[in-house]
């Protein structure tokens, strides 16, 4: 705005200039000649003012018009700008609904199969009841050959097996109670081993364990751990395409013991790292998961004052380490981990 003043006031001075010039040219050439009277000056000052207003209005009409000219071209760009980056917004957010539905879509499917196979365990576990009541019958009656009873004992101890799987189905479908209580580390990975032992015998997985001697018992809620492990077991699987290696091991860490769940996989790129844990973030195809197990996972052992971590690089599969205290939980902490979850 100072600028403009100043222009304009050049501006006034160049059109006073020209309106008297030819009066100044005459004075001189004929400096006796008396050109500034009283009448010149009246006339030369009068035509050089309106000529000078008449510039003046001009330029400012025209200084003006290229003002809003430039502010209408700014707004016009900015309403662009903005229309864009709500178009930017509305794409992002409709996929992210989209994304949203699926796996709420995905999650009732799961819900529905989990309550499903509890029915199912529930009604198998009658007739295998009966199945085992009769196996015993015949091999605590019946006279048979050496032969004949190390099959009726194989029997028995298969149908052993299955009612433990299927003790196992229902209770890891039912809600957890949020109790604390003593834990034994190996039991709780050896009966999730059983539950995951057919799955990983059809992809073509080994198993080795190496656990610690003489571990202590943990304190904490069953189902929530079971859960955890069962998670990063099938993970584990998953990686491992084609067959692979699933190596278990478990140490103890002055008061805390951990176990370590390392597959031969394909590994977790450096991108894709850091993100793993964040909910419903997956590398899996949408039929296989909706990213919340690690998240969940992570929740549940932060409530147990544990943590979890991976390393892992892309090629060379990955290990996930989960460190827990022994023995300084007690039954008043439930709620508390109830809250946290």
């Amino acid at each position: 705005m100072k600028k403009n003043y100043i222009l304009i006031g050049i501006y006034l001075l160049i059109v006073l200039f020209m309106a008297n010039l030819n009066a100044v040219v005459d004075f001189v050439q004929h400096p006796d000649i008396p050109y500034f009277d009283e009448e010149h000056l009246i006339v030369g000052g009068t035509t050089g003012l309106l000529t000078a207003i008449l510039f003046a209005a001009v330029f400012i009409y025209t200084n003006r018009l290229q003002n809003q000219i430039e502010a209408r071209r700014k707004a016009e760009d900015e309403l662009q700008r903005i229309n864009e980056e709500l178009d930017h917004r509305i794409k992002e957010r409709t996929q992210a609904l989209e994304k949203t539905h699926r796996q709420l879509l995905h999650s009732e499917k799961l819900s529905a199969v989990g309550k499903l196979s509890a029915s199912i365990a529930h009604e198998f576990n009658n007739p295998l009841q009966g199945i085992m009541n009769v196996i015993t019958g015949v091999h605590d009656r019946v006279q048979a050959d050496e032969e004949d009873a190390l099959l009726l004992e194989l029997a028995l101890k298969e149908c052993h097996r299955i009612k433990d799987l299927i003790v196992q189905l229902q209770n890891f479908n039912r809600p957890t109670t949020g109790r604390i209580s003593f834990i034994d580390l190996h039991e709780l990975i050896d009966s999730m081993l059983l539950m995951t032992r057919e799955d990983f015998r059809l992809k073509g997985i080994t198993v080795k364990k190496k656990y610690a001697e003489n571990i202590p018992h943990i304190q904490g809620v069953d189902d929530l751990l079971k859960q955890v492990i069962l998670n990063l077991l099938s993970n584990a699987a998953d990686a491992c395409e084609g067959g692979g290696i699933i190596n278990i091991s478990t140490s103890v860490l002055d008061k805390q013991v951990a176990f370590r769940i390392q597959d031969s996989g394909k590994g977790i790129s450096a991108k894709n790292l850091p993100h793993i844990f964040e909910p419903f973030f997956s590398t899996k195809p949408q039929v296989k998961g909706v990213g919340l197990g690690l998240s969940v996972s992570y929740g549940i052992i932060k409530s147990h004052n544990g943590r979890i971590e991976v390393n892992s690089e892309e090629g060379k599969g990955a290990v996930f380490t989960v460190t827990l205290p022994v023995a300084g939980f007690s039954a008043e902490k439930s709620l508390n981990i109830m809250e946290t979850l």
